[in-house]
Formats: C-alpha cells, sequence, structure tokens
C-alpha cells in the first residue's frame, strides 16, 4: 500500500514537471515566432498613404530614381515654424528617406532658434535669401530648392485677418527635379532670389524675374535692329 501511494506520488511529480517543461517549450516557441515576425516587419514593412489626396505617396518616377542614387543624398530643411508647408514637407521627406533605403539624410534646422548652425551651413552653401528652402548636397555638388517652388500660396485671406492657404502643394516635382540636376552635375542656371518682400513667382510659369530680364533685353535689342533697319 505504502509503496503504490509513493508510485502514485512520483508519478504526479513526474506529470507536474511534464506540464512545466511543456509550458515552458511553448512560452519559448512564442517568443521565438514573435521574433522572427518583428525581424521580418523590420526589413520588409510596407507603408500606406491614407490622406485624402495623396499628396504624400511618391510617384514611380521619383522612386526609380531613388533606387539609382549610388552615394548619399543630404538635405537640409532650413525652415521657419511660421512657413505654411513646413509639415507638409517634412512628411514627404519621410517618404522620400524610406524609398532611398538608407540614401537620404535629413537635417531639420530652425534658424531662428538654431543660429550658430544655420549660419554655420549658409556660409559653407553660400545661402543668401531669408526664404525657407531646402538644400540638397550630394558628393560636393548643392542645390537650393526654395519654399516659392514647392507651392502656390494663397495670401488673399490675410487681408481680413486669416493666415496664408497652400493652393497647391508641388513638392515631389521640385524636389525630385533638383536631386535629377544635382545627380546629372547641371550646373545651376541664373536665378532670382525671393526673400519675403519680393513679388511671387508668376502663377504657372518657370519663368522668374532674371529670365523675364534677359527676355526684356533681348526684345530691346531686336527692336533696336529693326529700327536701325528701316532707317536704312
Amino acid at each position: 500500500m505504502a509503496e503504490e501511494i509513493k508510485q502514485r506520488a512520483r508519478s504526479k511529480k513526474i506529470h507536474r514537471v511534464q506540464i512545466g517543461f511543456n509550458v515552458l517549450a511553448q512560452i519559448a516557441l512564442i517568443l521565438f515566432l514573435a521574433a522572427m515576425v518583428n525581424s521580418i516587419a523590420f526589413k520588409h514593412y510596407k507603408r500606406w498613404d491614407f490622406s485624402r489626396d495623396q499628396k504624400y505617396a511618391l510617384s514611380d518616377k521619383t522612386k526609380r530614381f531613388l533606387k539609382t542614387l549610388k552615394g548619399k543624398m543630404r538635405v537640409t530643411i532650413f525652415f521657419s515654424p511660421n512657413t505654411p508647408i513646413a509639415a507638409e514637407v517634412q512628411n514627404l521627406l519621410t517618404e522620400y528617406q524610406y524609398a532611398g533605403n538608407g540614401k537620404i539624410d535629413v537635417e531639420h534646422i530652425d534658424p531662428e532658434r538654431n543660429l550658430s548652425r544655420a549660419k554655420e551651413l549658409f556660409d559653407k552653401y553660400k545661402v543668401v535669401t531669408d526664404e525657407s528652402l531646402l538644400v540638397l548636397d550630394y558628393e560636393g555638388r548643392n542645390k537650393t530648392v526654395k519654399a516659392s517652388e514647392m507651392a502656390d500660396i494663397d495670401q488673399s485671406g490675410m487681408a481680413f485677418g486669416e493666415g496664408p492657404r497652400v493652393a497647391a502643394f508641388k513638392g515631389e516635382q521640385a524636389i525630385t527635379s533638383a536631386m535629377m540636376d544635382l545627380v546629372e552635375g547641371k550646373k545651376k542656371p541664373l536665378a532670382y532670389v525671393l526673400g519675403h518682400k519680393e513679388p511671387p513667382l508668376l502663377e504657372n510659369s518657370a519663368r522668374t524675374s532674371a529670365s523675364l530680364l534677359v527676355i526684356g533685353l533681348a526684345a530691346k535689342k531686336c527692336a533696336c535692329t529693326s529700327r536701325v533697319s528701316a532707317t536704312s
């Protein structure tokens, strides 16, 4: 009788050990599977843009271009807090970083709060405007993209105490175009440097005041030539 009791006790003890081992094995398996899922998700994850107009979704053209980058593209944002498109540009550049697979570095600098860092980079890139802008740096070459090139701003409501409104955001077109020019090594064209007090660019026009000045001089020269011919 005593021997039978001992065997039952030993059997129960073995059963409890087996249950404990099974529980530990299950916990270890769950932790292993969770680690594997996290690892796969970290390396192969997908992003979706649920905004109404898909303003942050990059085009296939931009994605193909970013895949061809061989070196690092550094983007420095010089935006003051009151810039109307600050959030849009920041979100858009996050998509560039994702699509660039580690080849796009972004640094945000508030010129009003970090004056010393802003001055250091302004001197380095020879920036001479007080307008909010981006500076793209690729293999020793750099190019600026001004806020006025990335959006059409409607300021008609300011007379009634309303803030400026973004009429059309075209950040991707401006940034990708500048990146392509920079990678291809195209020289900077003659540009009109905008500030806070200069007149805005003409809507839907690529002509700056400098280009209009050149066209005006050419037209004046042609007119003078025509008058000389008529006199002769």
